[in-house]
C-alpha cells in the first residue's frame, strides 16, 4: 500500500498549479510589523507592569494625548498656550516612549482613523516647531 501512495505522488503533474504568494507575503509582513513594535518595545516601564496596569497605562496615555491635541491644535489657542502645550507634550513624550523620532508608527498602535489623524497632525505640528 505504501508503494502505491509513493507512485501516485510521483505521477502528480504540477505544471498547471499557480501559487499566489502576494497575500502570504503581505500577511507575513503585517505580522512582522505587529511583532516588531510590540507595546513593550514602544513604551517605557511596561516590563514591570502586569496586564491590568499596562491597560490602565495605555488608557492614561490616550487620555493625555487627546488633551494635547486639544491644547495644541484646538481653535482659539494663543501662541503662548500652544508653546506651553508643546513643551509639556515633549516632556510627556520623552517620559513614556522609548523612541522619540515623532513617527506615528512608533507613537500609537491605534486603529481608530480619527485618533490616528489627530495624533499624526499633533506630531507634524510639534515637528514643524523645531524647524
Amino acid at each position: 500500500m505504501k508503494n502505491s501512495k509513493v507512485e501516485n505522488q510521483k505521477s502528480i503533474d504540477l505544471s498547471n498549479v499557480k501559487i499566489n504568494l502576494s497575500n502570504a507575503k503581505s500577511s507575513l509582513a503585517s505580522k512582522e510589523r505587529k511583532e516588531g513594535h510590540s507595546k513593550k518595545e514602544i513604551y517605557k516601564g511596561l516590563e514591570e507592569m502586569n496586564s491590568d496596569e499596562q491597560k490602565k497605562f495605555r488608557q492614561r496615555l490616550r487620555s493625555k494625548l487627546r488633551k494635547f491635541v486639544s491644547d495644541i491644535l484646538g481653535k482659539d489657542r494663543s501662541t503662548e498656550e500652544r508653546t506651553k502645550g508643546i513643551e509639556s507634550f515633549i516632556i510627556f513624550y520623552k517620559e513614556n516612549w522609548k523612541i522619540n523620532d515623532f513617527r506615528i508608527e512608533n507613537f500609537s498602535g491605534s486603529k481608530n482613523n480619527s485618533d490616528l489623524k489627530d495624533y499624526s497632525d499633533l506630531l507634524e505640528y510639534v515637528k514643524s516647531t523645531f524647524e
